[in-house]
């Protein structure tokens, strides 16, 4: 069983780890601390293909025949069974 003293000796143990938990003391605070920055290699995280296509370019006339069939192949779609009208 324990006494008051024990349970009053727990709490000032609990306050005092409390304190020491938060955070730096006086004289860390006080201390000088070096830093010491440098570059690093740049990695590329995200990349995204552009969708504009110059009308002066092969690749124009290949990306508009494409775009006709895709617009084709929609619309032959949408008598088909399969056709689900959805929200983009």
């Amino acid at each position: 069983m324990e006494t008051s003293e024990d349970e009053e000796r727990k709490r000032k143990e609990e306050a005092d780890a409390k304190k020491r938990k938060k955070g730096l003391s006086e004289a860390e605070l006080a201390a000088d601390v070096d830093v010491n920055l440098k570059e690093t290699k740049t990695i590329t995280l995200l990349i995204i293909k552009g969708t504009a296509v110059n009308q002066d370019t092969e690749e124009h006339t290949q990306a508009t025949q494409d775009n006709k069939d895709y617009e084709t192949l929609k619309q032959a779609k949408i008598g088909s069974d399969s056709y689900m009208n959805r929200g983009s």
